[in-house]
């Protein structure tokens, strides 16, 4: 029998020693869209020169692992990968930028011939989302990882903590705030943080030891109709605002928003086609904003 992707699952625990899987642990099984994780290895071939004109030796380097984790959002069972992307810790029930790292350990197993592997010191560098008024709400966290294990027949844990199931966020429900008013023009919105996260390789060790936290960037996209030159002219006239995203799901309503306190609109363009609303397209910067003291604040409901 093959594997099927009917059967792959994903499970992740929070790593104490950066690279390590803790001691008997607990894990958390999550459901998800797609997943492409895997090694990215370096070869390294010899340049020694032979008369025969051949290659006479070529052995792996180092390695790390990289990918895409895709999910469809839900309230509460992806906090600890909206904590680690935004390096922050949730106070409450608010969430903002911060300075601390934290990395996990991934397992990825195919049930059905029971076989598994770890991807150690993963961190989450990046967090895209998009909001559209024909999808449920998607994030696209970006991986990066130091070690990957062998495939083995065994789970490092054979009695994970199961899903909670929640309806999943809709745009439905929600609404949106531009410079503090509340919209209802907007059509779709979009955007990421990149955390430029780097890992440190030393000598004796082929995966990273450590990872180092670059600078935030926090951009993203707004659509909406062109019913007056309002939003237009913020751009055009380079004009401070700032931007309020609030989704919702279930009954009763649980909610989480993304706050942008100060955005910069950097292009317009109004979409012309041949039928439909004209419509204009706004990118966006965020920047620190001095009273929120972030770039980004995430609130989930109580």
């Amino acid at each position: 029998m093959s594997a099927q992707n009917s059967r792959h699952q994903l499970a992740f625990i929070a790593e104490t020693v950066f690279g390590t899987t803790p001691g008997t642990p607990q894990t958390q099984l999550f459901e998800f869209v797609e997943f492409d994780g895997d090694i990215e290895a370096e070869q390294l071939n010899s340049n020694a020169r032979r008369s025969d004109r051949q290659r006479g030796f070529s052995r792996r380097g180092n390695s790390s692992t990289a990918g895409n984790l895709v999910v469809e959002l839900v309230a509460d069972n992806f906090d600890a990968f909206l904590e680690a992307t935004l390096c922050g810790t949730w106070s409450g029930n608010v969430l903002k930028i911060g300075n601390t790292a934290r990395s996990f350990a991934i397992e990825e197993g195919f049930a059905d011939i029971a076989q598994f592997r770890t991807f150690n010191g993963t961190v989450f560098n990046s967090l895209s989302m998009e909001i559209t008024p024909d999808a449920l709400v998607q994030a696209s966290f970006g991986l990066l990882g130091s070690t990957t294990s062998a495939f083995v027949g065994t789970s490092i844990d054979i009695s994970p903590t199961a899903i909670t199931k929640k309806d999943v966020f809709f745009h439905g429900g929600g609404t949106i705030t531009e410079g503090g008013s509340t919209t209802a023009i907007v059509t779709g919105i979009s955007f990421e943080l990149t955390n430029n996260i780097t890992g440190n390789r030393v000598l004796t060790n082929t995966g990273f030891r450590s990872m180092s936290l670059g600078r935030v960037e926090v951009t993203g996209t707004v659509t909406a109709l062109f019913e007056s030159v309002a939003l237009y002219n913020k751009f055009k006239d380079s004009t401070a605002s700032s931007i309020v995203v609030l989704i919702a799901a279930g009954s009763p309503s649980e909610t989480l928003s993304f706050t942008f306190p100060d955005v910069r609109y950097t292009s317009g363009t109004l979409q012309r086609a041949d039928t439909g609303p004209v419509l204009v397209e706004l990118g966006f910067t965020g920047v620190y904003d001095t009273g929120a003291a972030t770039t980004l604040t995430i609130t989930r409901s109580a």
